[in-house]
């Protein structure tokens, strides 16, 4: 078993998403993939495994440091790069708990990738409850509905008004994960257009 640890969407390694990558994971239980990811105490780590199915390259398995995921995006871009370190590509095309993801390697050297198409949740949650979470005002949200996005992992994303506000947030954590529990919600996203 071989441990890197690669940060996704940036070139500055002060900068970027980190993540775990764990090759050669095929004897790992999913209870030591977990307790590997909590020990290494990034969001997601990606457990590199033999692919199930004939149409992949790999089959990527994510843990976060309590439980699997079925998809994570800086996770799987780490993988790729990791993977890609050792034999270049350019393409793969990786088995997931989501479906099938390709990564691509542009001319420019960077890695994108073609997930499955997102799909928006139906449920609308609490303004002034999802705001609280966020320790900011609720009238610091903008008007567009608070609702999941999954491409296999729902994130609630949450429109603010300004990234003044995005700084200013403090979460509470202990209450997010309560919600997160009652919910279907793997994550809490806010975002603003407003600079």
């Amino acid at each position: 078993m071989r441990i890197e640890l690669i940060k996704a969407f940036t070139k500055n390694p002060q900068e970027g998403n980190p993540a775990g990558v764990i090759f050669d994971a095929d004897n790992l239980s999913q209870k030591e993939m977990i307790r590997i990811s909590a020990e290494l105490g990034y969001s997601e780590s990606v457990f590199i495994v033999k692919p199930t199915s004939d149409d992949a390259d790999f089959r990527f398995r994510f843990m976060t440091p309590t439980t699997e995921v079925d998809s994570c995006g800086h996770a799987t871009l780490a993988g790729a790069y990791s993977i890609y370190l050792r034999e270049s590509f350019e393409n793969l095309k990786i088995e997931t708990g989501a479906g099938f993801v390709t990564v691509f390697r542009n001319k420019d050297g960077s890695f994108m990738m073609k997930m499955a198409r997102s799909e928006l949740g139906v449920e609308e949650y609490d303004r002034k409850e999802i705001a609280g979470l966020l320790g900011i005002d609720e009238k610091s949200t903008l008007h567009f509905p608070i609702k999941t996005s999954s491409v296999g992992s729902p994130k609630l994303m949450i429109p603010i008004s300004s990234l003044e506000v995005v700084r200013s947030i403090k979460p509470d954590f202990d209450a997010m994960i309560k919600f997160s529990m009652k919910h279907p919600v793997n994550g809490f996203y806010a975002f603003t257009n407003k600079l």
